[in-house]
């Protein structure tokens, strides 16, 4: 039987180091979206919000909103969404606002069937720039017609009423879909407050308050599931400076956690996960972007199961989740990282997929050019193409489309990246210090191009990248371990120069053989040398390609 192995080591010798590694090249695009929506003129941002819609159009796909709340113009002003077929990529319909706010497409939402037309509808937040009142439409999924214009009544000079949106499901089993609004009182006067709304008429259900003036609360808003075991859909809401986040319950308004951060930030955006810990209720997800992480919560208990965590990036501005996309039985999480810098690209953006069970970097999906804020919003569409693999979309609100400038994008990509590439091991277990990060980035398609980054690396040193066919274990003298079965070690020089330690970085870019079989495993780690580190070298975590 012809193993992984076997198939790599069939390829003529010279091809791997071809690769990924024989080329210092430019950086291009190296993922393949299915296809994107781009904004119209640029400035617009579009990409800064997206959403799951649900099938409005009829053919049995789900479609999704995306909004560009910077745009201006006499067709524009102040800010447009669209309805984008999750089929094709085709329009389907172009929302507007004639509020006094601005902002409009801040936030954007599919909120279930209001109105009771057998369509899901949608919700778009416009809480403005400066001190007003904001406002929130909901708009038919079926025509695009305005069914609703709701503000939030207050005093507040600057309320920030429809800062985020959430749908929640149909609270109280009246037929139509019911959903939350968040006022987070972007003046500081209020504590900030969070709305429930049901029905096509826009009732007022239900009003939460925060706990004290310039909390923030309400600017990050989540349906997280059946957290308390009753059936109906329960909400998270978090908090822009309070440093907590709370979850109600859907069913009677009941406060069924209070979950304190690390400090304001904490809560910044929320999300719900699905049931993680295998104990029949749904788990939560609360982001700390300023502080770089991300905390997954019992919903049971309100304990911290896992956090994720990396370096810079505003990781966890963003979280979606994913359901089971690496076939463990456990729900997997897209988080958005839009500040990050990666292969020397200012604010490019990325968004990884973690795997709920075991923390490992599934896929990076990263911007390719400075200020691109890829991973500014993130979402699930399902699984959109029948392969068992939920589509995955990104906002992009920097990209740059040609002929128009810096216009936003919002784009999908097939489910099948979403465990493709892979982290696994960790560098050396008994070091104190940072050591070596080796990212493999791109599209691992037969053909595709694919990007090796090695970072924190210390300067003018030198390392080496084995190839492998598969995982393995093997102790080094001095602790470390290299996490593959070689095939293959490619000696690299580089030169880095005297950066500040923990700075430096090099890549290669290389494209992936066209003869590659579907299924084939390569993995890839490095030892380089660290003066620092005992014996002089250290190792990096290794990264598995499966090849789609």
């Amino acid at each position: 039987m012809t193993t992984f192995a076997t198939r790599l080591r069939s390829l003529p010798p010279l091809l791997l180091p071809a690769l990924l590694l024989a080329v210092l090249a430019t950086r291009g695009a190296a993922q393949t979206a299915q296809f994107g929506s781009f904004g119209h003129n640029a400035g617009d941002a579009l990409g800064r919000s997206v959403s799951r819609v649900g099938d409005v159009n009829g053919d049995a796909v789900s479609d999704f909103v995306v909004g560009a709340p910077a745009a201006t113009g006499a067709e524009s002003a102040p800010g447009y969404a669209l309805v984008v077929s999750g089929s094709n990529g085709q329009r389907i319909h172009r929302l507007l606002t004639t509020g006094e706010a601005d902002l409009f497409g801040w936030a954007v939402a599919g909120v279930g069937d209001v109105n009771g037309d057998g369509v899901p509808d949608v919700l778009v937040g416009e809480p403005g720039s400066a001190p007003v009142p904001g406002e929130a439409r909901l708009f038919s999924g079926l025509t695009g017609d305005k069914l609703l214009e709701i503000n939030g009544g207050s005093t507040d000079s600057w309320d920030g009423f429809g800062f985020a949106l959430t749908g929640l499901g149909d609270l109280d089993a009246d037929g139509h879909a019911d959903f939350a609004i968040g006022q987070p009182s972007l003046s500081g006067e209020e504590p900030g407050v969070v709305h429930l709304y049901g029905g096509i008429d826009g009732g007022l259900r239900l009003t939460l308050t925060g706990l004290a003036p310039g909390d923030g609360f309400g600017a990050a808003l989540a349906n997280a599931g059946h957290v308390d075991g009753d059936d109906v859909d329960d909400l998270i809401v978090g908090t822009s400076a309070g440093a907590y986040a709370r979850v109600y319950s859907g069913a009677t308004g009941a406060l069924l956690h209070h979950l304190n951060g690390a400090g304001p930030g904490y809560g910044a955006s929320v999300a719900g996960l699905g049931d993680l810990d295998g104990d029949g209720f749904d788990d939560l997800v609360i982001g700390a972007p300023v502080f770089d992480f991300v905390d997954v919560i019992s919903g049971a208990t309100g304990q911290l199961l896992r956090r994720y965590e990396t370096l810079g990036g505003a990781f966890g501005a963003a979280l979606a989740p994913l359901g089971d996309v690496d076939g463990d039985g456990k729900p997997d999480l897209l988080v958005g990282s839009p500040d990050d810098t990666l292969l020397d690209q200012e604010g490019c953006g990325s968004a990884l997929v973690l795997s709920g069970d075991t923390g490992a970097h599934l896929y990076k999906f990263f911007g390719n050019m400075p200020a691109e804020h890829a991973g500014a919003a993130v979402a699930s569409l399902g699984d959109t193409d029948g392969d068992g693999k939920p589509e995955l979309l990104l906002g992009t609100p920097g990209d740059v489309v040609p002929g128009t400038g810096a216009a936003g994008s919002a784009k999908t990509f097939d489910g099948t990246l979403s465990s493709s590439i892979k982290t696994f091991g960790f560098g050396c277990p008994n070091s104190f210090l940072i050591t070596p990060v080796l990212d493999l980035l791109g599209d691992p398609t037969p053909g595709g191009q694919l990007t090796l980054a090695l970072t924190r690396l210390f300067p003018a040193t030198d390392a080496i990248v084995f190839i492998g066919g598969g995982p393995g274990f093997q102790p080094l003298a001095n602790g470390c371990i290299l996490w593959l079965a070689p095939v293959l070690p490619v000696q690299l020089v580089f030169p880095l120069g005297e950066f500040p330690f923990g700075a430096d970085s090099v890549t290669a870019t290389g494209l992936l053989p066209a003869s590659l079989p579907a299924g084939t495993v390569v993995t890839l780690q490095c030892l380089v040398v660290d003066p620092f580190v005992d014996g002089g070298i250290a190792s990096s975590s290794a990264v598995q390609l499966t090849v789609q």
